[in-house]
């Protein structure tokens, strides 16, 4: 029986923006939950949810203490993504958000 899916041997890739490797990272996860993560593209999640968030304070700035998030600013970051270090790899993206991921060699 052949399965199809990631291959998440991530092992010491980490992700530029918040610093865990990705054996740091399950270390963590499963210390807080007692197991792996159930999904096998946890990594690729983790990489989005980073580049969304980090796009987002791109594009905030403080307006006499409100908080601005200007929209397209968070579309428009994105663009600006090359060479992104990742969990999964390398991340480039382009201006229509297609995202290729380059694998580190082992």
């Amino acid at each position: 029986m052949y399965f199809s899916g990631p291959d998440i041997r991530y092992g010491t890739n980490y992700n530029q923006s918040t610093g865990p490797t990705a054996d740091a990272f399950l270390a963590a996860y499963n210390a807080e939950w007692g197991e792996d993560p159930a999904a096998p593209f946890w990594g690729h999640s983790f990489d989005a949810t980073t580049l969304l968030l980090d796009a987002i304070a791109a594009a905030s700035f403080d307006d006499g203490g409100t908080l601005v998030i200007d929209r397209a600013g968070v579309r428009e970051h994105p663009n600006s993504v090359t060479d992104y270090s990742g969990i999964i790899g390398f991340i480039t993206c382009d201006a229509f958000l297609g995202i290729v991921v380059r694998r580190r060699s082992r």
